[in-house]
């Protein structure tokens, strides 16, 4: 009895063993033409998906749309230091005693073009902190600069804002977009007037910009504006 029983159970795996061939052979002669196909990597990157992604184009894969944003501390530099009599505290934090208007520059490291498109910039928020009795942010101008030369460079205005300010906060600032070429940069002034002795502090400067449909070079020393409307790039 016992031996029947091994008998029969060595059956069994010998049938299971004979199926699992079958099914193996089986899975060889329906995939084997496919996989001759196909092929190795390299043909499957050079046969099948290169001509895709060339027939759609780069902007398919990589999205040239959207507003971006690059947040600044500094450095900021103050025009005229030595007659101004305002001393900086590291590069953002000024103080001193002076009745006049005192003038602050940040130069930010903004990209002017992106995967082969010029960029527009499209806006600026500014945190400060001129709640004090002596001194009031006056004036804010962002611009659009373009140079040709060694010599000199012409720009366009992006914000101008010429309301009086005595206040610490974070604020946005409306714009008029401008195209950055090439040999583009962006520059920020604030104008500070100072009645005595008083303090004036510039924490983050956070600006704005998008990509465009324009193809990355250098503009004209006056480059050209660009509407607010305009669409991004597909």
């Amino acid at each position: 009895m016992s031996h029947r029983g091994n008998h029969q159970s060595a059956s069994s795996r010998w049938r299971a063993l004979a199926l699992l061939l079958m099914g193996l052979v089986g899975g060889t002669l329906l995939l084997g033409p496919a996989s001759a196909h196909l092929g190795t990597p390299s043909h499957l990157w050079r046969n099948h998906i290169k001509p895709k992604v060339k027939a759609l184009g780069d902007n398919r894969w990589v999205r040239n749309q959207g507003t971006m944003s690059l947040s600044v501390i500094g450095p900021w530099v103050e025009q005229d230091p030595a007659i101004t009599g305002i001393s900086p505290d590291l590069f953002n934090d000024f103080s001193g005693t002076k009745t006049g208007t005192v003038t602050f520059e940040l130069f930010p490291e903004l990209p002017s073009s992106l995967y082969g498109r010029s960029v527009r910039l499209t806006g600026l928020e500014l945190c400060y902190n001129a709640n004090n009795a002596a001194v009031t942010l006056s004036e804010v101008t962002l611009t659009a600069w373009a140079t040709t030369a060694a010599d000199g460079a012409n720009g366009q205005s992006v914000v101008r804002d010429t309301t009086d300010r005595d206040e610490s906060t974070c604020r946005s600032y409306a714009a008029t977009p401008r195209i950055l070429g090439t040999n583009g940069f962006a520059e920020l002034e604030l104008d500070v007037d100072w009645n005595g002795t008083g303090s004036f502090r510039i924490q983050r400067t956070t600006f704005f910009f998008r990509p465009t449909s324009t193809p990355a070079g250098p503009l004209s020393p006056v480059g050209p504006a660009v509407a607010a409307a305009e669409p991004d790039a597909a």
